[in-house]
């Protein structure tokens, strides 16, 4: 496996959710954006050879592995915190917004949120190719 494929993987989810938010179905966007955001996370752990979880909650093993590894670069480390904030966010918006018909959130503040976070899980892709990309060469 290249150690882009997992990105590619998560960039493809990040289209999907741009999708999703164009046609206005915000809880399959949520969906689509926590699974790029997971992915993403997921192939910076690959690059430094840990054993990734097959769980979609990775924000422990990812504090454990990554926060103050000498291989990741500074600047993504001390972004770490906010992305995995997002991440949690994500997890947290993913139930109720795939269960949006018990009543749980409105369509409308489903839609509202994924408007909100994609900008911020675009940046986690990024910030983990660029990432990738570093420890990788």
């Amino acid at each position: 496996m290249a150690v882009t494929e997992p990105i590619d993987t998560a960039k493809d989810w990040l289209s999907t959710a741009k999708l999703a938010l164009e046609k206005g179905m915000g809880a399959q966007a949520v969906y689509a954006m926590e699974m790029s955001a997971e992915i993403a996370l997921k192939s910076v752990l690959i690059v430094l050879h840990v054993d990734v979880p097959k769980v979609h909650d990775i924000s422990g093993a990812a504090r454990i592995f990554i926060a103050g590894n000498r291989k990741v670069d500074r600047e993504f480390l001390g972004s770490l915190d906010g992305y995995l904030a997002t991440f949690e966010a994500l997890l947290r918006l993913r139930a109720p917004a795939g269960y949006g018909f018990e009543g749980q959130l409105a369509r409308e503040e489903i839609n509202a949120q994924a408007k909100a976070l994609l900008p911020k899980c675009s940046e986690i892709i990024s910030a983990c190719e660029h990432a990738v990309k570093r420890i990788g060469h």
